[in-house]
């Protein structure tokens, strides 16, 4: 099974930035963003590993690209300390994980019996109240939903509906959609010709997400 790093790395990359002013371009409180540091007690950046960061990757169908980027990470940061949780969702969630999908991510060594295509309200239940930390968008559609849809905004507390000013950090992530790959060269992604296009898909979020400590640190909030 791949396995591109682990815990212990991420979080020793990240704790090193967690102090750093908004003003100066950083975050306040990064992954973590513990129970102390939240409510501003004194030790806050002591407090910062109190629960798990939240990082939750979002397209439009969540049938392909963000659904493959869940599998990656959770695969590519394993531990029991829980200091990290993946999720994904889709702003029109399709229902269903495309098969070429599937058999790419199999062919890379990954598990995909456990994987579920997720709407937004799915991706809140199984939060079960936990505040989202990081939105990584993968294409121009879903950060358009995240910008402009005010339905959407306020399930996920994004701007104004954040509580107490504490903003979603954002980090756009394009990732081109294989679909649109194989109908340009009239393929339905159900030939062999096709897997090239869904194999690069798996191999372009694998290397994002091998970076992905320092990918994180180049998030923003999403107003």
């Amino acid at each position: 099974e791949a396995v591109l790093g682990d815990y212990s790395t991420f979080t020793a990359v990240l704790t090193s930035h967690r102090a750093l002013p908004v003003a100066d371009g950083a975050h306040s409180a990064l992954p973590g963003r513990g129970v102390a540091a939240e409510e501003g007690a004194e030790g806050a950046s002591e407090g910062w590993h109190e629960r798990p960061t939240v990082c939750v990757f979002m397209c439009k169908s969540n049938s392909a690209r963000s659904i493959a980027a869940e599998c990656i990470a959770k695969s590519s940061y394993k531990t029991t300390e829980g200091a990290i949780e993946f999720y994904s969702a889709g702003t029109n969630n399709s229902g269903l994980i495309k098969a070429p999908v599937q058999r790419a991510l199999t062919r890379a060594g990954y598990h995909v019996a456990d994987l579920q295509s997720k709407s937004i309200q799915m991706l809140l239940q199984q939060l079960q109240g936990a505040r989202i930390d990081y939105l990584i968008t993968m294409c121009c559609e879903a950060e358009g939903e995240l910008k402009r849809n005010v339905s959407v905004r306020e399930a996920l507390k994004l701007g104004d509906f954040a509580p107490c000013g504490v903003q979603i950090l954002h980090l756009p992530f394009e990732v081109p959609a294989p679909t649109d790959s194989c109908r340009r060269q009239g393929l339905t992604g159900c030939e062999p010709e096709a897997n090239v296009h869904y194999d690069d898909m798996v191999t372009r979020i694998e290397a994002f997400v091998a970076d992905l400590p320092e990918n994180l640190k180049k998030a923003q909030p999403l107003l």
